[in-house]
């Protein structure tokens, strides 16, 4: 069932009825923050009514807000906590005022960790390898990612982890895929086969454009946020450095 929560006074009015009103209130239609945001009308109005299902992976709806709300001149750090607490208590709004615990899921490592890691580490270096030997043409870039690892008879290489700045695509089924930075320098353009592994940081600003969402997943510092959309939807234009982590419980790590 879609959450859409109303406002109910002034002081339990929900995230997304206070982004509406000072949307409003600046005199701004969904088309001019669409304009200036390049955030789909329909994902606005979904957000501003708390429509969880009508949104897409958490991860981007907490980029959309921390942005959307920046926009409009409210705290994006305090917008995005309200929006995680409002979509987790719909029936009693008020309990955002109350303090809360949030229980921090424990890593279990399992035995042989090590074992497991040395052997990564030696697929790392081997394709690293391989990568220097092909791209060696191509030196003169500073900001080079880690583009697309192929895995030749190898275990699949795993997205980086414990770095939050750091964005990992993981290919799951074949599709085209193109990620430009911020200065509009292509950093990959090709087709990506089933667990090949691209990555970047958020300070580079990848834009992505992809002709299958659903065939790639997004991890960033090594969470898995989810897929990039429904298999068989394309993307334009992605800003992928403004997806969030989700909440801990709806995050999926790596190494379990």
């Amino acid at each position: 069932m879609s959450a859409d929560i109303g406002a109910n006074d002034g002081t339990n009015m929900h995230i997304g009825a206070e982004l509406k009103a000072a949307r409003q209130n600046a005199g701004l239609s969904y088309d001019d923050i669409n304009n200036a945001l390049h955030i789909q009308p329909q994902y606005l109005s979904a957000i501003e009514n708390l429509k969880v299902d009508d949104l897409p992976s958490l991860g981007y709806v907490l980029g959309f807000i921390r942005t959307y709300a920046n926009h409009l001149g409210l705290d994006p750090k305090d917008a995005v906590e309200r929006y995680k607490t409002d979509i987790k208590c719909p029936v009693n709004l008020g309990l955002r005022d109350r303090p809360h615990y949030v229980p921090k899921r424990k890593i279990r490592l399992p035995r042989g960790t090590f074992a497991a890691s040395a052997v990564l580490s030696c697929a790392l270096v081997a394709v690293s390898w391989y990568g220097s030997q092909t791209t060696a043409q191509s030196a003169q870039f500073s900001e080079q990612p880690t583009l697309a690892t192929e895995n030749f008879g190898l275990e699949p290489v795993g997205p980086t982890q414990g770095n939050p700045n750091t964005v990992s695509l993981v290919a799951t089924h074949m599709s085209f895929i193109q990620v430009r930075n911020k200065n509009g320098k292509e950093l990959i353009s090709r087709i990506m086969l089933p667990n090949e592994l691209f990555e970047s940081e958020k300070k580079d600003v990848p834009i992505a454009t992809i002709r299958d969402a659903g065939a790639f997943d997004l991890y960033i510092g090594g969470v898995r946020v989810g897929p990039l959309g429904p298999r068989g939807e394309s993307v334009k234009n992605l800003d992928l450095s403004t997806v969030e982590i989700p909440l801990q419980k709806d995050a999926q790590l790596l190494t379990e």
